[in-house]
């Protein structure tokens, strides 16, 4: 699905997850912050295990209105995937462009823990220093 997208437009994929009861609702959700903000929001994903696959359609904008259409979108869509008791990832992982919203929906005491199994099994940082540390 991804790449069909790509073949269009550029996209940023999104992999969210949330309750297998809310997936209806975050769809409908989707479909509404589509209307809202006039950004084409296309889903998939694993039927029955809540998993929803996203792909945020850049379209003709240009890169300074992308970037910031593209966060209000990912901020809005994430802080409605955690009051629906989800998770900004599911499956794929953040990665660095997602990192900051990453930090505004967990909790600081969750990443002090990650931290600190960090430091106790790579003590010299040598994979991926700092990239886990809040702020």
């Amino acid at each position: 699905m991804v790449n069909a997208v790509e073949a269009v437009s550029e996209q940023e994929p999104l992999d969210i997850v949330v309750p297998i009861d809310r997936t209806a609702d975050f769809v409908e959700y989707v479909n509404a912050l589509e209307q809202k903000t006039g950004v084409r929001l296309i889903s998939f994903g694993h039927a029955g295990d809540g998993n929803v696959h996203l792909c945020v359609v850049r379209g003709n904008r240009e890169e300074k209105e992308w970037e910031e259409v593209l966060d209000r979108v990912l901020t809005e869509l994430y802080s409605e995937v955690r009051k629906m008791g989800g998770l900004i990832s599911g499956e794929h992982g953040l990665g660095l462009s997602k990192r900051k919203y990453y930090f505004n929906e967990t909790d600081d005491n969750a990443v002090i823990l990650m931290n600190r199994l960090k430091d106790a099994l790579d003590p010299k940082h040598i994979l991926n220093d700092k990239k886990s540390y809040i702020r």
